[in-house]
């Protein structure tokens, strides 16, 4: 394949990705402001985000069979016009009712983001740059956390003009999107046909074994899934009542230190992603997400047991963020690795509900310690736990997966017009 389109599908999924986290964490960086201007308690919001996240945990189960049936470029454009109206939503809204519509939307749309970019990159990218490819349009998530926090300092910490700024700029993506996609990919003979693994029907002792052998993994990862991404969402929603409430860091602060976050994770990332390709597969996917990981809850640790000043905290958090960081490239990647094509559909969307069902219980639990304590630490030494046992169950889920691989054989998926995964 040539080498434009292998770098292309990445490049437009990071876009997507960027824009949507963009629309979703704008609420978590606004997050002290808006507590003050509605006079809202901290033990209230953690239910709210739990009820929004709950939300978000229904999605796939509802629709996640509908849209999988939809070629994903159009999931792409109706998702990021649905976000946008969500942020200008949340821009106008004066009341708890109005904000609650705005970001019911937006947690609905985000559960649909990953799985999406993951089934592009298998359509259109090679197995062999999965790694690579999955970082890039990974980095997305903290490209738009970055750019909240940005906005925020930008408009002189007036989060109505900054949530407005970031509904608007999706919309001026859209286009951009769809030449990239239409002169370079749609158009492309190079990418009309190409190799890629599925569970050959007929082929195997028992299918339907295999088939419940499948979703008990897919549950597997799931759990692996929530531990990992319950750092996560501490991150997106509660940082900035750490930093700003408990640090006393202003907005312009945080924009400048995510700013140089993102830049350093960026890089780390995509070395981490490609390393994972050069290595023999599952090794190179277990041993990045051991390496993040591992090191990431350590610090976590560290940095509410040892907190000297706010400098040293902020050293600690940043330090954790891009480990964990560095181990991200394989949470699809090895999805990707692990799931013949015909069952990737349904596996990512068991897969992907970790992610909500973690932000249920972190904005819960997170929420009623801040207004029981009037600290984030205790919740911080928590998800420092989730996150050292998250590798350890990526890894059994694995070696499963990569069993299961070994007994089915390949057939080759013509994907010149994307077929759904049934």
């Amino acid at each position: 394949m040539a080498s434009r389109t292998m770098h292309t599908v990445p490049l437009i999924c990071l876009g997507f990705t960027t824009a949507t986290s963009l629309h979703f964490t704008i609420f978590g960086a606004a997050l002290p402001l808006i507590v003050s201007e509605l006079k809202l308690d901290y033990g209230f919001v953690g239910y709210l985000v739990g009820a929004w996240i709950f939300v978000a945990a229904l999605a796939p189960l509802m629709f996640g069979r509908v849209l999988d049936k939809l070629n994903p470029i159009n999931n792409v454009k109706l998702i990021l016009v649905l976000a946008s109206f969500s942020s200008i939503l949340m821009a106008y809204s004066h009341d708890l009712i109005t904000l609650n519509v705005a970001r019911i939307i937006i947690s609905f749309l985000f559960p649909f983001v990953w799985p999406i970019s993951s089934k592009l990159v298998a359509l259109y990218t090679s197995s062999q740059r999965y790694g690579y490819s999955t970082a890039v349009y990974n980095a997305g998530s903290l490209i738009g956390l970055a750019m909240s926090y940005v906005l925020m300092a930008l408009s002189n910490y007036d989060w109505r003009l900054a949530s407005l700024i970031a509904g608007l700029s999706s919309l001026f993506y859209i286009p951009i999107l769809l030449a990239v996609w239409k002169f370079t990919i749609q158009y492309s003979p190079e990418i009309r046909v190409r190799a890629s693994w599925k569970v050959q029907t007929g082929e195997t002792d028992d299918q339907q074994a295999l088939f419940k052998a499948y979703m008990r993994m897919a549950i597997l990862l799931a759990l692996a899934h929530f531990c990992a991404i319950y750092t996560w969402h501490l991150l997106l929603t509660w940082l900035s009542t750490f930093l700003v409430g408990e640090l006393s860091f202003s907005y312009t602060d945080i924009a400048v230190y995510f700013s140089s976050i993102t830049l350093i994770s960026c890089v780390l990332e995509i070395f981490a992603g490609v390393y994972s390709d050069r290595v023999k597969r599952q090794r190179g996917r277990l041993l990045i997400l051991f390496l993040g990981l591992l090191p990431s809850g350590l610090l976590l640790y560290l940095s509410v047991e040892y907190i000297a000043s706010p400098t040293t905290a902020l050293l600690f958090i940043s330090l954790a963020t891009l480990a964990w960081r560095i181990s991200s490239p394989s949470f699809w990647s090895i999805i990707n690795d692990i799931i013949p094509a015909n069952y990737l559909g349904r596996v990512s969307y068991i897969y992907v509900s970790g992610a909500p069902l973690s932000g249920i219980a972190s904005s819960i639990i997170t929420g009623n310690i801040i207004s029981a304590t009037g600290s984030v630490r205790i919740a911080v030494f928590i998800s420092s736990i989730f996150t050292i046992l998250s590798p350890v169950i990526y890894f059994i889920a694995a070696r499963i997966g990569y069993g299961l691989k070994s007994r089915v054989r390949f057939a080759p998926t013509a994907l010149g017009q994307p077929k759904p995964f049934s």
